[in-house]
């Protein structure tokens, strides 16, 4: 799989670099909630700004894909996709509708600080039996109290 690091590459030490670019994509959320709020209140549907979002970021990533050349996804390489994998799409318009519900009555902070609770919730108990082909992380003290440290933000959050 080209997505998966090989084995002898899963206990090196995490890579900052990495980190820097996963807390950037997290910066994105925060500007991409904001717009898709303000696009679902200036067309009073949460579908159809959903939708609007879906079209602008799919034409967006199809200029992306002609300007560096990638090959289009090959019927044979999706054909060989758990079922499950294809999910992922449904996934990211729920999110994206239901933040687009959220957020002018939360605001961008509580509804994502709501969002990385939720994330990190489910991602421990992914790791914990490790399933959909993630990597197998056991639940420890320090795992679970990092995510209750979230939670508790969360709720600091909601009291202010």
């Amino acid at each position: 799989r080209i997505l998966s690091p090989p084995d002898h590459l899963m206990s090196r030490p995490v890579n900052s670099a990495l980190i820097l670019v996963a807390a950037a994509a997290g910066g994105l959320l925060a500007v991409q909630v904001a717009a898709n709020s303000a696009l679902g209140l200036s067309l009073g549907r949460p579908a159809s700004a959903t939708l609007v979002s879906f079209i602008v970021g799919s034409a967006g990533l199809v200029l992306y894909m002609l300007v560096i050349r990638e090959p289009w996804p090959a019927a044979r390489a999706l054909s060989q996709a758990p079922w499950w994998a294809l999910l992922g799409g449904l996934l990211g318009a729920a999110y994206v509708m239901a933040t687009v519900v959220v957020t002018p009555r939360l605001g961008p902070g509580l509804t994502l600080g709501a969002v990385v609770a939720g994330q990190m919730v489910v991602a421990l108990a992914l790791e914990q039996v490790g399933v959909l082909d993630v990597a197998r992380h056991p639940i420890t003290l320090g795992r679970v109290l990092g995510v209750a440290l979230i939670v508790g933000g969360v709720v600091l959050l909601r009291r202010t």
